[in-house]
């Protein structure tokens, strides 16, 4: 259930950061109407126009990434444009909680910001 949540979660602050214009047309991931075959057609628009030119293309997936992010520093630059939206993003990744039930009793609330997961 957590991770359906946190699916919902990205799509909504997504759409928020593209309606401020903080993501760069060149971010696929994540994105409405975005998806691989736009990066493969970019890609290739960007061979095809560099036909008689040297072309290096390289390509990052940086696992973690996201992981390291300095939150505080993302949440200032999105209040620049969004006051609101910035403190939300901060408050919910720095308060989140998670509480279990089991039928009709609840386990004890536990963080779910900011844990190290744990390794595979």
């Amino acid at each position: 259930m957590l991770s359906i949540l946190a699916n919902i979660m990205e799509r909504i602050i997504t759409s928020k950061l593209t309606n401020l214009n903080l993501l760069p047309d060149n971010m696929y991931g994540g994105r409405k109407n975005y998806g691989t075959t736009d990066a493969i057609q970019a890609l290739d628009t960007c061979v095809e126009n560099n036909k008689n030119r040297n072309v290096c293309i390289m390509a990052l997936d940086v696992e973690g990434g996201f992981d390291n992010l300095d939150l505080d520093r993302t949440c200032n630059m999105i209040g620049e444009k969004d006051k609101h939206l910035g403190d939300w993003i901060k408050s919910w990744e720095h308060y989140r909680q998670t509480v279990y039930r089991f039928s009709v009793r609840y386990g004890a609330p536990f963080r779910t910001n900011g844990a190290p997961r744990a390794a595979y």
